[in-house]
């Protein structure tokens, strides 16, 4: 791998490989091996993930939204996942038409968009992506003084399911 603006193609990573094993991604720099990959083994992580414990977690975030999906997909259990996940966006779907039907509008709690992003057209050089922002409502950009402003629970009572319940915890 190497940058397009580079004439000399100096490599940036470097991938070896065999067709029935794993491969290997490299720095060229210092040749050591960034991630190995192989078909019975996942990619290894750079850094630990950090999240707080679900208990820990609002009810809206990922995590905890989609906890009981995640716990089908980790048990390999297609019906169950499948299930959950249908439930999850039909209660969304439901929520944008009630939200339609009583003329309010969701906001996001933690991005903005902005119809043209210069940094998006610069990354979308390459690939040749365009922006569609008829599509996508835009750029969506995490949003520091939306962040800093918002407290939990995220939207009260009310759990990404569209049910009200006591304790913002619950789903």
């Amino acid at each position: 791998m190497y940058r397009a603006s580079d004439d000399s193609k100096t490599p940036i990573y470097t991938a070896s490989c065999q067709w029935s094993g794993s491969f290997t991604i490299s720095n060229p720099r210092d040749d050591s091996d960034t991630m190995t990959c192989g078909p019975d083994e996942p990619p290894t992580l750079q850094a630990p993930l950090q999240a707080a414990p679900l208990a820990d977690q609002d009810p809206w975030e990922t995590r905890n939204a989609w906890k009981e999906v995640l716990a089908a997909l980790g048990k390999g259990d297609t019906h169950t996942t499948i299930k959950e996940k249908s439930k999850l966006e039909e209660a969304q779907r439901a929520m944008r038409k009630r939200e339609a039907a009583e003329g309010t509008k969701w906001e996001p709690k933690f991005f903005s968009s902005a119809e043209d992003d210069a940094l998006f057209h610069e990354l979308a050089i390459t690939p040749g992506w365009e922006l569609q922002a008829e599509r996508t409502k835009g750029v969506w950009r995490f949003d520091q003084e939306k962040a800093r402003k918002v407290t939990k629970p995220y939207h009260g009572t009310l759990n990404p399911f569209g049910e009200t319940v006591d304790d913002e915890r619950s789903s």
